[in-house]
């Protein structure tokens, strides 16, 4: 399902379980003031990638909530099943299960009250493309077989602050 160009859409009981031909479950691309409610989402690569062009009439992914879903990927594809790239602002997954990590980019993302599960090489929350404000994971429990120090991994140049608020770890 790909949505582009968007502007105040709402989805609620979504629900795919996917083949091994689904790169990418949901797509938001360029769009704002979304809300996706109460669904499963599964693909081979991204469950969820919230991203998007820079081309003439694009414009940055903002003020997108997702909650109470359960996301997931094959852990096999070695990337994160809750996506985002550079142009995304407050964007909050509360309330969801993630499997296989999650990416934070862009500014002032959060994941709240989550319970995440490590991706294969052990990373839980991976940072790129950060362009500033804050990136947050509060109140989650992250589930990880390795030490949790090694599960917060930045590959951005620019970052103001990684994580904040309180985090739970089952070791």
């Amino acid at each position: 399902m790909f949505w582009e160009l968007s502007n105040k859409f709402y989805l609620k009981n979504l629900f795919n379980k996917g083949t091994n031909e689904d790169d990418y479950a949901l797509v938001i691309g360029n769009s704002q003031n979304v809300v996706v409610d109460n669904s499963f989402i599964y693909a081979r690569r991204h469950g969820i990638c919230i991203g998007g062009g820079g081309s003439v009439c694009c414009v940055t992914n903002r003020n997108i909530k997702i909650n109470n879903c359960t996301i997931k990927n094959d852990i096999k594809s070695g990337v994160p099943s809750a996506d985002m790239h550079g142009n995304v602002e407050n964007v909050i997954y509360n309330g969801c299960t993630i499997y296989n990590g999650a990416n934070l980019s862009g500014k002032n993302n959060a994941l709240i009250n989550c319970i995440i599960y490590n991706m294969l090489n052990g990373i839980l929350v991976y940072y790129s493309e950060v362009i500033g404000g804050e990136l947050k994971v509060a109140n989650c429990i992250c589930n990880s077989w390795f030490h949790i120090s090694f599960n917060f991994i930045n590959k951005s140049c620019r970052y103001t602050r990684f994580w904040k608020g309180f985090l739970k770890t089952h070791l």
